[in-house]
């Protein structure tokens, strides 16, 4: 066997004049390749070893055996869990699972055609828009996943599809008359429910934000939301403060002396448990509220329907008019952006704004002329 020259380092050999070819196998992954030097051949020996070493490595078969099966469970894997809110998800990732055929394709062969097809499909047979768009989005984070923290060279092909276009945002408002019909069917619901309910309507909180209300962060002022759905994670978690009208504090002190004191704080129940283990789900809120309506439409002849999160659209109208700008309302509500609190959820009658803006006209007026008389005086 002919010995290796010396001053040749390992795994780098001269196969022919201009040749230098290295050789590299860690973790099971084999890499080659030629250099015209031996140095070049030495320092690509090198930064193949770190590319491997990091994950990053990409000889090509890495991008052919990578399926949008390993896609969809790396997402369920490593990007679920990091999320508030993730668990929501899966019902979406299972609808790609359902897509049985699609599984052991490579992720670089899934085209927008595809996809495309699928949002059509989904259309026609009646999807809502927002489910059709929500599903997209969950696919394209898939493909994004991949792309950043796997380090794979992917195209997104959600990128290039129509989506159907979004519902126009819905306006709501709800009579004197269905509101008695609805806090009379919700005091008859969970002990919980009318509480969480009148709480929505003179605060503005999610659902969500309800259900995490603790003891040690209710004050006379206001509530402190350790966590909201604006957190980032990590070390950035974005708390929020929300004021509170004396309306707003005193459901939030009727529903303090109404529920039992427990002994973990929560003033409705552990939000990460079931019922049965002492907890308060997001089903059980929905569910009651929603049997709720029901029985006041069936019983009484509600003639609204009105869901929990529309309490929000309701409270947020009702509490603009006692704030000055949109900035100091968006504090409340806890929206990072301003079109989204406009566009979606700041629903007044053109009556009222018709009235305020005649009163405001008048008073402008008034102080005019009072300014004129002063000044001709």
């Amino acid at each position: 066997m002919a010995r290796k020259p010396k001053g040749i380092p390992t795994g780098v050999k001269l196969r022919a004049p201009g040749q230098w070819q290295w050789r590299l196998r860690i973790r099971d992954i084999d890499a080659n390749g030629t250099e015209p030097t031996m140095d070049k051949a030495v320092a690509a020996r090198v930064k193949a070893e770190e590319l491997i070493r990091g994950g990053t490595w990409d000889d090509g078969q890495r991008l052919r055996r990578f399926t949008l099966a390993d896609g969809l469970s790396h997402h369920e894997q490593h990007v679920m869990p990091r999320k508030r809110g993730g668990d929501k998800e899966a019902s979406r990732v299972r609808a790609w699972k359902a897509q049985e055929a699609w599984q052991p394709y490579p992720m670089t062969s899934i085209m927008p055609a595809q996809i495309q097809g699928w949002i059509d499909e989904r259309v026609k047979a009646g999807a809502a828009p927002s489910t059709v768009r929500n599903a997209v989005a969950i696919l394209s984070s898939v493909f994004e996943a991949a792309r950043k923290q796997l380090h794979l060279d992917i195209a997104n092909p959600c990128r290039l599809v129509s989506l159907p276009p979004a519902r126009p945002p819905r306006h709501v408002a709800i009579s004197a008359a269905d509101t008695k019909l609805l806090m009379t069917e919700c005091r008859n619901g969970p002990p919980y429910l009318i509480h969480c309910v009148l709480i929505a309507i003179e605060t503005a909180m999610r659902a969500k934000e309800i259900r995490r209300l603790h003891r040690a962060h209710l004050h006379e002022t206001h509530v402190h939301l350790p966590l909201t759905k604006n957190t980032r994670g990590g070390s950035d978690l974005r708390p929020r403060d929300v004021p509170l009208t004396l309306e707003g504090y005193e459901v939030i002190r009727g529903a303090m002396e109404a529920m039992p004191v427990r002994n973990d704080g929560w003033l409705f129940g552990d939000p990460a448990k079931l019922g049965a283990d002492g907890g308060l789900t997001e089903s059980m809120v929905s569910n009651s509220y929603v049997a709720a309506v029901k029985r006041a439409q069936s019983l009484h002849g509600m003639q609204q329907k009105v869901t929990f999160h529309d309490l929000r659209h309701i409270a947020i109208t009702d509490l603009a008019k006692d704030h000055q700008s949109a900035m100091e309302l968006a504090k409340l509500t806890g929206h990072k952006t301003l079109r989204v609190l406009h566009e979606t959820y700041y629903n007044p009658k053109p009556e009222e704004q018709a009235a305020e803006l005649r009163r405001r006209k008048a008073e402008r007026k008034a102080r005019e002329a009072k300014d004129g008389n002063g000044a001709s005086a």
